[in-house]
């Protein structure tokens, strides 16, 4: 190209500055939007890989039922498919800060492998403030204020097991620690941080503790990064591990079981030996009391017999004596009177009997006293010697009673020890029955909460940057393509001319293709400049309100924007190509004549005089106009209609994810709270819940339900699904409403077949009469035909009858699910159930819908700052696209504008007379737009979504009206800016003639 040329080609440019300023505008929109949403998926994973990779994110997490001990982690280490393995203790306890407790997972740290960049110190932690854990006593805690609790650098925790049959120094070394650090980690990419069974079954944060602080024999979990990913080699690892494991506890407990009872039966023949004893002592004590009492009676016969004698001679005695005293009293009274009249020597003799009578009877007397004195003294002899010798039986009878008591106590208390050992041997022999062999499960990063949700949220941007970026950069594209043939179609003369004198057909196009490649590349350049970080930012931005993730890492990716810059070139290099082929396909004498206008033609309204009539001249030549210029009637369809589509479609796609929410848990799910159950405990414990539950004043009614997982399929497309099986299906309806989508009719459920959701249907292209196989993790599987098809918004949920199920898998239900409908829905009123059952022995879950609708409200909320962005930036251009057209327009027009100045109207009436037509074309766009817009928006919502969500398909008049009202007023703001354009038209310079 000339020197010349070239400088006529940058004077262009200035002189149309405003149009090559609607290209750069349009150019750098189209292609700033369609890259910045394009790439924001990439980076996002981008990220996020990084983010995994430095901080070496596990690949799979072993748990075991029995744990894990060092011949496991051993085994697992020396797998070839082991890149670095982490063995690590994880326990849920409760955490006191200030004055509230919550539950918290703490995780153990490896202080000899924080400094080693490989080695085994898996699941790394990204300090934000402070430090990590340096030496027993130290921990450091997830960053933030945490469920409710602040808990500060410096700050001291204490910590307690929350359970009342273990300490937790039964876990740990100590129960207070102080905080050094705030950290976060992959492992916990979102503030779900699963369940627990101490608090409100909800963990609230995480805490890392030094790994030699934990007191447990067992690690609890094994992280692994892998060389491959093959699970098959660990698959098989578990199951060998699992059948020696088995067989170690086994024979442990086999072990112990005969130890025990090795000491019971040396316990029995211990208590035989010493009962015996004592019994023959006992026995013993028994014989001699009963020798001992019947001596005592012979001897207490014998004093009696001694005493009645002894006491009979006595009263013989005194007997024998009253009786001479008596004689003796007679003869000496018989002396007396006979004394007198006997002789001397008779009388001597007498008195000398009488006196030796009386000396007898005095001694006889004295005898007697001495007789009796004697008596006494051996009766009371022998009397105490019998008490004595009763006393001492007596004894002997208290100590062999006391023998007896303390023989029974022993025996008792020994009997009891046995009974108790017997009883624990018979539990232990009964354990050993029951042991089970350990289970290990092995998980990956697509069972991590945090790392599906953030796969899926990137999914959903990625599906939304495959149809709302592309047909907004079409739009762009298209507006720039008419721009720039327009601009070829009125230099028309010049190019005569250039041809005139001699120029190649190339060097003219050159200077049209410079145009607009510049254009082309300096709006790509400012467009992806911009978008490729702003829209990246903006998204991922909406979405750190979910996820705890380092800044986004957003490269500059040349590949994007190599491609993306070549088709906004191609875009406009074709269409100047193609109009100045056409161009320059006419001779030179007819090039530098300007084009005759287009003849009026009578429109199809004319012929209505009954209304034509009746409007005023500028009425009629704005009509006429509309249809005389129909490219421009055209572009002005694409530009301004295409502009309203995107922003209905993005307003559309607002009202369909925010509709999600109030629909499923709503109109679908009435009720409150679902309490899951072990299906295998005890029926006491069962019926523990539910009494529980009943005495609970807020909770308005329940329902026994069976929810089970399984795999759906129908010509080998699977999904998974909920099972539900209603105990009463009569009372289904008042706790979830299983209704039609159109109309709302509700549907009961029949013996005939399974009600399925919309979704599930429509993804696995089901219809009412068709047999879906369901199976388990067992792979039984069984056909169900499907009944009827109902309104569902999130995951996929069968419903069928009790008999129904019987009849398909064989078996009753076991109902494992109990649904609770609250009289007052409240955190409060959640929390309250939440601490009554979270004890229960039976409980394993406990899932509130109040918090199920947050977290997804929370979820889908963030979409909304998509949206917003998307409608900003259709906004924009039609914001541009309008300015566009509208100074196509007038260019197109300058001699005619000009000429209506020089007939005398103001500049009012010429921006009247000109945006007149700018104003009812884009009223009428509005409305094709608006219908476009729901077409947009079906095709937008049923690419973006994902199989286990269905977004609402109504659109709120409120959409409408805001799309409506935004291309309105950019209409009117473009106006604005034209009406001093028009102002500006110079009228003798525009009527010049052409020549």
């Amino acid at each position: 190209m000339k020197n010349a040329h070239l400088k006529d080609t940058f004077r262009e440019m200035w002189r149309t500055r405003s149009r090559f300023t609607a290209i750069f505008a349009i150019i750098a929109l189209g292609t700033g939007f369609f890259a910045g949403v394009k790439v924001t998926c990439p980076d996002m994973q981008l990220t996020a890989d990084k983010y995994f990779e430095e901080y070496k994110l596990m690949d799979l997490r072993l748990v075991s039922t029995y744990g894990f001990n060092k011949e496991d982690v051993e085994t697992v280490k020396n797998s070839p498919a082991v890149r670095e393995m982490m063995p690590a203790y994880s326990i849920d306890a409760i955490i006191k800060a200030g004055n509230e407790d919550k539950v918290a997972k703490l995780h153990s740290i490896p202080l000899d492998k924080l400094k080693q960049e490989t080695g085994g110190y898996l699941n790394r932690y990204r300090v934000i403030e402070g430090r990590l854990p340096e030496r027993p006593g130290e921990c450091a805690v997830e960053k933030g204020k945490i469920g409710g609790v602040n808990i500060a650098v410096g700050e001291e925790i204490s910590l307690n097991s929350g359970r009342e049959d273990r300490a937790i120094t039964d876990y740990l070394k100590q129960s207070t620690y102080k905080v050094v650090g705030h950290v976060e980690t992959p492992y916990y990419l979102t503030f779900e941080k699963g369940t627990s069974s101490l608090g409100n079954g909800t963990v609230a944060l995480y805490a890392i503790i030094p790994e030699e602080d934990f007191n447990m024999e067992v690690y609890t979990d094994l992280n692994i990064t892998l060389q491959s990913t093959d699970r098959e080699k660990f698959e098989d690892i578990a199951e060998d591990r699992e059948e020696q494991r088995y067989n170690e506890v086994y024979s442990e407990a086999v072990q112990k079981l005969e130890v025990s009872k090795k000491e019971l039966a040396e316990g029995e023949k211990e208590q035989q030996v010493k009962l015996a004893g004592a019994l023959d002592d006992l026995k013993k004590g028994e014989a001699a009391i009963k020798s001992g009492k019947l001596e005592l009676e012979s001897q207490r016969k014998i004093y009696n017999q001694m005493v009645t004698a002894s006491e009979a001679g006595l009263e013989q005695a005194e007997n024998r004596l009253q009786s001479g005293e008596t004689g003796y009293s007679e003869n000496l009274k018989l002396f007396e009177q006979n004394r007198d009249g006997m002789p001397a020597p008779q009388a001597a003799a007498i008195e000398a009997g009488l006196k030796n009578t009386r000396l007898e009877l005095d001694a006889g007397a004295k005898e007697l006293v001495k007789q009796r004195a004697l008596f006494e003294k051996q009766k009371r002899e022998g009397g105490e010697k019998l008490k004595e010798a009763a006393l001492k039986l007596e004894q002997s009878e208290k100590k062999l009673e006391e023998g007896r008591a303390e023989y029974e106590k022993q025996k008792n208390e020994s009997d009891k020890k046995l009974e108790t050992a017997r009883k624990e041997i018979a539990q232990a022999e009964q354990k050993v029955k029951d042991i089970k062999k350990p289970q290990w499960y092995i998980t990956d990063r697509n069972n991590n909460p945090g790392y599906t949700s953030y796969s899926e949220d990137t999914k959903r941007i990625d599906a939304i940057a495959k149809i709302f970026p592309v047909f907004f950069f079409f739009v762009a594209a298209f507006v720039c393509l008419t721009t720039m043939t327009r601009m070829v179609e009125e230099q028309r003369i010049q190019i005569g001319t250039l041809k005139a004198l001699g120029y190649s057909s190339f060097a003219i196009a050159s200077k049209y293709l410079v145009y607009a490649a510049i254009a082309s590349i300096a709006g790509s350049i400012a467009g992806l400049s911009i978008g490729l970080k702003l829209f990246p930012f903006v998204i991922t931005n909406a979405y750190s309100m979910l996820y705890r993730l380092p800044p986004t890492v957003m490269p500059f990716r040349i590949d994007y924007a190599f491609w993306i810059t070549l088709g906004a070139l191609a875009c406009t290099s074709l269409a100047v190509y193609s109009a100045c082929y056409r161009e320059l396909t006419e001779q030179p004498s007819s090039l530098m004549r300007p084009k005759a206008p287009k003849m009026g033609k009578r429109v199809l309204l004319e012929r209505v005089p009954f209304i034509w009539n009746r409007l005023n001249f500028f009425s009629k030549v704005t009509i006429r106009n509309l249809f005389r210029y129909k490219k421009r009637l055209f572009m002005t369809l694409l530009g301004v209609a295409g502009c309203t589509a995107l922003m209905l479609a993005g307003f559309g796609l607002r009202d369909a994810i925010s509709s999600i929410v109030p629909r499923q848990y709503g109109e679908v799910f009435k009720f409150n709270a679902m309490i899951i159950i072990d299906e295998n405990a005890k029926e006491q414990d069962k019926l523990e819940v539910v009494n529980t539950l009943q005495a609970n004043s807020n909770v308005e009614k329940m329902l026994s339900v069976r929810l089970k997982n399984f795999d759906a399929g129908y010509q080998e497309d699977w999904q998974k699904i909920n099972l539900i099986i209603p105990e009463d299906n009569e009372k289904l309806s008042q706790f979830i409403s299983v209704h039609s989508m159109q109309g709302k009719e509700p549907l009961k459920l029949t013996d005939d077949g399974a009600v399925i959701g919309e979704k599930l249907a429509k993804v696995l292209k089901l219809k009412v009469g068709d047999r879906m196989t369901i199976k388990d993790g067992d792979f039984k599987s069984v056909e169900v035909k499907i009944a009827a098809i109902n309104e569902n918004y999130t995951l996929h949920y069968v419903y069928m009858t009790r008999t129904l199920y019987q009849k398909e898998f064989g078996e009753k239900p076991v109902f494992n699910s109990i649904l609770v409908k609250e009289k007052n829905v409240s955190q409060k009123a959640d929390d309250e159930i939440s601490s009554q059952l979270v004890s229960k022995a039976a409980v394993i879950q406990m899932n509130f819908n109040r918090t199920n609708e947050q977290n997804f409200s929370d979820m889908v909320g963030n979409l909304n700052s998509i949206v917003l962005v998307m409608i900003i930036s259709a906004g924009a251009l039609a914001f541009v696209v309008l300015y566009n057209l509208t100074n196509i327009n007038i260019t197109e027009r300058v001699r005619e504008i000009a000429s209506i100045k020089v007939l005398g109207f103001y500049d009012l009436e010429v921006s009247e007379y000109v945006f007149r037509e700018n104003i009812i074309l884009t009223l009428v766009n509005i409305s094709i737009g608006l219908l476009g817009g729901i077409v947009l928006n079906r095709f937008v919502l049923e690419t973006a979504e994902i199989d286990l969500v269905m977004f609402g398909r109504e659109i709120y008049w409120y959409s409408y009206l805001m799309a409506a009202v935004l291309t309105v007023v950019f209409a009117v703001l473009v106006n604005l800016v034209m009406h001093y354009k028009l102002k500006r038209i110079s009228m003798t310079e525009s009527l010049k003639s052409v020549e």
